[in-house]
């Protein structure tokens, strides 16, 4: 192929991967929606409703938190029929919260790469701690910084159980148990 041909040819693969460009902004009223990261949002809970919108607004991934009992109606089934890949990862809570899952997690963002991907559970708070202990285990980040990246995807309510699991000796000194003595 010449290179007068191959330039065309790019410049329309260019225009087509811009018309298909996700538009993410159309899901800002999605529950307790967050965009922590380019091509990246947290949510609580999906609707049937929600699925369809990340298929319109272009997002290619699922990255679902929620354990199956949690879920009101098939949303791998759903996505699956709306052409979006679905990757579960089931946190329970703060037990679920180790180092396997955290590598799960990693593994997935990494096999998704920039594609536009959302993550979620029934708030975001689970998404934000496996994303803080990912920082931490994965990536190296500090303790500090593995839970202020959890605050940015979500984390709150298991912050004290993240806390415990990235600082086991701060938790310990001001546990109850130790307080008394």
């Amino acid at each position: 192929m010449k290179l007068r041909n191959v330039l065309p040819a790019m410049a329309l693969l260019a225009a087509a991967a811009a018309a298909m460009a996700a538009d993410l902004g159309q899901l800002e009223s999605l529950p307790n929606a967050r965009f922590p990261e380019e091509n990246r949002i947290v949510s609580g809970a999906l609707t049937p409703q929600d699925v369809r919108r990340l298929a319109d607004a272009g997002v290619r991934h699922v990255v679902d938190l929620q354990p199956s009992q949690e879920h009101t109606f098939d949303e791998e089934q759903l996505l699956h029929a709306k052409g979006v890949q679905y990757h579960p990862i089931p946190i329970s809570g703060a037990a679920a919260l180790t180092r396997e899952n955290a590598a799960k997690l990693d593994a997935v963002l990494e096999k998704i790469g920039p594609e536009p991907a959302l993550l979620h559970c029934s708030s975001g708070n689970r998404v934000g701690a496996l994303i803080a202990v990912r920082a931490a285990w994965i990536q190296g980040a500090s303790p500090d910084q593995a839970i202020e990246e959890g605050e940015r995807w979500g984390l709150k309510a298991l912050k004290p159980a993240v806390r415990a699991l990235l600082l086991p000796e701060a938790s310990a000194e001001t546990s109850p148990e130790t307080q008394k003595h």
